[in-house]
């Protein structure tokens, strides 16, 4: 139900029924991953986080919530902590450009521009490897 609110652009409905999804089953790491997409969406980023912990607390091998994670942290300028969240992400799926492109984001931000540079040759090394 909430997907189909989400996609109607219902949001504060979707957000309710997947807050009730939740309450519903406390074990559902989909919830969880759904309250976060849709908490992002109406820019509520501290409570998008809780959620997104607690998908990685029920899948903590699944390197998209530790991105995810990153990527809220750097929403709320925690840059350091979004740099260890993409760590623990780049760790899991060492192969995704995208994970080695917000890891050169966050150094950029962080004034480490020859470990940021790194990172997007390594982002830029798997997209051509990708295409071939």
């Amino acid at each position: 139900m909430g997907d189909v609110l989400y996609d109607l652009k219902r949001y504060e409905e979707a957000r309710l029924s997947y807050e009730q999804a939740l309450r519903l089953d406390p074990t559902s790491a989909e919830a969880y991953v759904n309250s976060t997409t849709i908490l992002t969406t109406l820019s509520r980023y501290e409570e998008a986080l809780a959620a997104c912990e607690g998908a990685i607390r029920l899948e903590p091998r699944y390197a998209l919530n530790h991105a995810s994670k990153g990527w809220l942290l750097e929403r709320l300028a925690r840059y350091e902590e979004a740099l260890t969240a993409y760590q623990e992400a780049n760790r899991l799926a060492p192969n995704d450009a995208g994970i080695w492109r917000s890891i050169g984001d966050v150094l950029t931000t962080l004034g480490r521009p020859q470990e940021a540079q790194q990172a997007y040759e390594k982002a830029r090394q798997l997209d051509s490897e990708e295409q071939a």
